[in-house]
């Protein structure tokens, strides 16, 4: 049996060569089933040719022909998307080395669950993200605790392509805490496990 899949999947318009850095962090993950997509989202900067000719084959460039903003790009990337599991990444940030292995893992200790596997990001000072420093990380049923106070957004979460698709994806209509939004309706619906 194959080791399970995970597409990494970067919306960006006009932020080339700061794209380049979170590609970067994608290619550079622990875990070896780790694709990477770029759904180039209408940039007039010279991203659909830069992408591949800085990574070639590595990375799966999806170039769409006008600026659709973040919400329908990230679900362009997704249905693009053939591995079994999905997750997000800003085109301004970088994964941790092993965010993709840890988040996995959730999954790989228990194949029963079904819900969305996360961890904390670190703030741009590379520090560790202190926030649970004093108490737990909330798990199972968030939806309460997540509303209260967010503590997760959008490059922490992995879930599978399909619990995407079936309960997810973005809406489209919104351009700002679009992610917020998609979590707390994950949240009302699936059981959240904190990876570390």
């Amino acid at each position: 049996m194959s080791p399970p899949t995970v597409a990494v999947i970067i919306p960006t318009h006009n932020r080339w060569p700061t794209v380049a850095r979170a590609v970067a962090s994608v290619l550079a993950q622990s875990y070896p089933a780790t694709e990477c997509i770029v759904v180039d989202d209408g940039s007039t900067d010279g991203t659909s040719r830069s992408v591949p000719q800085q990574f070639g084959d590595q990375v799966q460039l999806l170039a769409l022909p006008r600026n659709i903003e973040k919400s329908a790009a990230r679900n362009a990337g997704i249905r693009a998307a053939r591995a079994d599991y999905v997750c997000m990444l800003d085109s301004d940030d970088e994964l941790t080395k092993h965010s993709v292995e840890d988040r996995l893992a959730v999954f790989q200790r228990d194949p029963s669950f079904k819900g969305v596997a996360y961890g904390l990001t670190c703030p741009p000072d590379g520090g560790p993200d202190t926030r649970w420093a004093n108490s737990s990380a909330p798990e199972g049923d968030v939806l309460l605790p997540y509303v209260r106070r967010p503590f997760l957004h959008n490059n922490g979460f992995l879930l599978s392509r399909q619990n995407m698709e079936q309960h997810g994806m973005y809406d489209v209509r919104l351009t700002n805490r679009e992610d917020k939004e998609l979590l707390i309706r994950l949240a009302a619906r699936l059981e959240f496990r904190f990876c570390g």
